[in-house]
């Protein structure tokens, strides 16, 4: 771990695992205490990000501590290598969670509150001021973040050529204090099918809804996870194609059980699972990331109805907000009221241009922008 001052802040870098592993205590309380907090920064997310896809880059953690040696920063980052093999190369900051083909959403830079100013400041003059890169590319970063003005400040003071675009759009459900409520808010024929399919699902087929709180069960419940995702999507989806992103939600999804941070719903009918849907709930705030269904059960509209169900489980644990990520599909903005954003912040050397990057880079504008690529991984309903 290296070590250097900037003002009255220690700031130092994490490149090895071992110090990546050791931090965690400390990470998730620096993010309980910070805006940024989010499932996507908790350090089971980025930990078992790293260690599933982080062989193919460097490890590049910025932490910043105060005087009396409190963490109070982190900027969660890696860098990667980019370029024409034998002609060049550029190197690149990015955050950790993106690449590969798990999504990442509402990636930041981490400072305990009451002290953004000064960490956002030391950490824009550590990765402005520092020449092992060649350019700075942060993909998914909220585009809530008090950390960009400084961050634009510091590519302006510099005469940095830079680039911030949309990445991606995030439906979001608000919610009341009570199902009636919700339902209130919403039309009259929204309100006509939601009982209708739930009186075919629930009564005439008696599914009933189950949730997977049990170490024991879990890893035979995301096998039926995944069955259902691909048996209704078959081709069209992404998700759970490769190794890698099974071993990550597998692994994700058991330290997320240990925190009670899991939400993993399924409709079943006598032992026989008909529907799944793969959420987390964190501080306040539920995630909805897969889902999956039998086809043979599409007229009564299970996809639905599991997640009307779904949404009166997180009113119910009094959560605030039901974030239905990464997608614009239509199906969406029947439960949505309004949408989060993040957007991509770049700026550095573009020696090689759009298209010769779009041709040999895979993780650059081949990938870019990640919701486009990763629309189809996501597609529920």
């Amino acid at each position: 771990m290296k070590s250097w001052h900037s003002s009255q802040l220690s700031v130092s870098l994490i490149t090895e695992a071992e110090a990546f592993r050791e931090i965690r205590s400390e990470w998730n309380a620096l993010l309980g205490e910070s805006e940024a907090n989010n499932i996507f920064l908790t350090w089971e997310w980025m930990h078992t990000w790293w260690e599933v896809y982080g062989q193919d880059y460097e490890l590049h953690i910025v932490t910043v501590r105060n005087p009396l040696g409190v963490l109070v920063g982190i900027a969660p980052c890696k860098v990667s290598e980019r370029g024409i093999p034998g002609i060049d190369k550029c190197r690149v900051l990015e955050f950790i969670g993106w690449g590969g083909d798990v999504t990442s959403e509402y990636l930041d830079i981490i400072a305990r509150k009451g002290w953004e100013t000064e960490v956002f400041h030391s950490i824009a003059e550590y990765i402005f001021g520092n020449n092992a890169w060649t350019k700075v590319d942060f993909h998914h970063f909220s585009s809530t973040s008090s950390s960009l003005s400084v961050l634009k400040e510091y590519m302006e003071k510099q005469d940095e050529s830079y680039r911030i675009e949309l990445s991606s759009i995030c439906p979001v459900v608000l919610l009341p204090e009570s199902w009636e409520e919700f339902l209130s808010s919403k039309s009259v024929n929204f309100r006509k099918k939601s009982k209708e399919y739930r009186r075919t699902s629930l009564r005439d087929l008696g599914a009933l809804l189950i949730c997977c709180d049990s170490h024991s069960t879990l890893q035979e419940e995301m096998d039926t996870l995944i069955k259902l995702h691909l048996k209704r999507w078959g081709q069209s989806s992404r998700a759970f194609r490769t190794k890698k992103y099974v071993t990550f939600h597998r692994r994700v999804s058991r330290l997320f059980l240990e925190k009670n941070w899991l939400r993993l719903f399924f409709l079943k009918q006598d032992g026989k699972t008909l529907a799944g849907i793969y959420c987390f709930h964190h501080d306040n705030k539920y995630y909805y990331y897969q889902s999956g269904w039998d086809p043979e059960y599409s007229k009564n509209r299970l996809g639905m109805v599991l997640l009307n169900e779904v949404l009166k489980e997180a009113i119910r644990e009094k959560a605030g907000e039901f974030d239905l990520l990464t997608g614009e599909e239509a199906y969406k903005y029947r439960w949505a009221q309004y949408t989060k954003q993040t957007v991509r912040l770049s700026c550095g050397d573009y020696r090689f241009g759009k298209a010769i990057e779009f041709i040999f880079d895979s993780r650059s504008f081949i990938a870019w922008p990640e919701s486009v690529a990763h629309t189809k991984s996501r597609v529920k309903e």
